[in-house]
């Protein structure tokens, strides 16, 4: 019951600090980070019964300070032993210096804020300091922030947090206004009548309409709606069956948004096998490549998969659904900021979720001109279709 008292006050304040206690024999050595602060002989060896207690032995105050953690080692303990351990735990101290903040305006209601990316176990906290909102604490860091106004002027900042507790937050806030310089906008609500598989897309904002033997797809714009239909069409690596694709041509980063209103089954939740369609980013075959490259996110309700994201690319097709079902969001958005492609989902056009598999890292489809646009496919001989609505694409201008 002899007790070995360390005074608080010697031990650094404002940081977190390892504590060594060897025991050997009767000779007990105290380290505080890696430093011998003393040394203590008691009269006799404990007993694998006794306790450790970690405060006033006579219960008079509580501990003050904190306590990320406790480990016993059953073996002997040398300097060299304790030397290591105090590495691996200065490397769980994860905040070295103040964390770098960039905001950009990626559509007139929408900033992406991103923060430098801090060691594993590390969580962030974004603040807009004008709104008086943030993101709560998030692991990744990287965050929009949404429902923003064009014109105004916001005021940022981001706190980090080690797995230890500490919090340390970016230097002076970083100042962005939203403007209609950031970025063109294009938009179709699809309210003029247009056969564009037969006419053509002259008078639109897109750029084309592409897939096999596209003078057999309807592609109609007609009472406020994109109508895509098409059987015996998908996208596979070799391209040869592709289904209808309606596009704008796009090289800069960019955002899309858009709004399924209607799909084979949709009403009686009885689908045709099988058919899909949504919003696609199209690469083609790439120098070099035989098979495509083509990423997309669609409604896909059979076998409760819901909505459905896919990257094609070459000798590979991993496939990630929301497991939603006939539940599924109606609402499409996808964004790239360089290299990479995130996909998200809305039930109401205004609340994002993040598709599972999402974000996509392709660095070979940066600084090259992409198909941005909507796609259908019905993998069958039946004849689906998918009904578009409110096609919303920001392209960023770049600085």
């Amino acid at each position: 019951n002899e007790n070995i008292e360390i005074d608080l006050k010697t031990i650094p304040s404002g940081s977190w600090n390892q504590l060594f206690l060897s025991l050997s024999k009767k000779h007990i050595t105290v380290y505080l980070n890696n430093k011998k602060v003393s040394e203590t002989t008691i009269s006799q060896f404990p007993s694998l019964t006794d306790s450790i207690l970690l405060g006033d032995p006579e219960m008079r105050s509580g501990l003050s300070s904190g306590i990320s953690g406790v480990t016993v080692y059953s073996n002997k303990m040398k300097e060299a032993d304790i030397y290591r351990q105090y590495m691996i735990f200065t490397q769980k101290v994860l905040l070295q210096q103040s964390p770098e903040l960039h905001a950009k305006a990626i559509s007139p209601e929408v900033i992406r804020l991103q923060a430098n990316k801090n060691a594993d176990g590390t969580s962030y906290l974004f603040e807009n300091l004008t709104t008086q909102t943030s993101s709560g604490w998030i692991n990744e860091p990287e965050y929009l922030d949404v429902s923003l106004q064009m014109g105004k002027t916001y005021q940022y900042n981001v706190r980090v947090k080690d797995n230890y507790g500490n919090v340390i937050m970016s230097g002076k806030p970083v100042i962005i206004q939203i403007t209609d310089k950031d970025f063109t906008y294009l938009h179709d609500d699809f309210s003029v009548s247009k056969n564009i598989a037969k006419s053509g897309i002259s008078g639109t904002i897109w750029s084309g309409l592409d897939g096999y033997q596209p003078e057999t797809f309807e592609t109609v714009s007609v009472d406020g709606k994109l109508h895509l239909s098409s059987s015996n069409r998908n996208f596979r690596h070799s391209g040869e069956d592709n289904g209808p694709l309606l596009y704008c041509t796009v090289k800069n980063d960019f955002m899309a948004e858009v709004e399924i209103v209607d799909f084979s089954g949709m009403k009686d939740q009885k689908g045709i096998g099988y058919n899909e369609g949504g919003l696609m980013i199209f690469a083609g075959k790439l120098p070099g490549e035989d098979q495509q490259t083509a990423l997309h996110l669609g409604v896909f309700p059979h076998y409760d998969i819901g909505n459905l994201l896919t990257d094609l690319s070459p000798h590979q097709r991993p496939q990630f659904p929301n497991r939603k079902g006939w539940n599924l969001n109606r609402y499409l958005q996808v964004e790239k900021n360089g290299s990479k492609f995130y996909f998200r989902t809305s039930s109401d056009g205004k609340n994002w979720e993040n598709m599972p598999g999402s974000p996509f890292t392709h660095p070979e489809l940066d600084q090259i001109e992409l198909k941005v646009g909507l796609y259908q496919a019905t993998y069958t001989n039946n004849k689906g279709y998918v009904d578009f609505d409110h096609f919303r694409l920001w392209i960023q201008k770049r600085k």
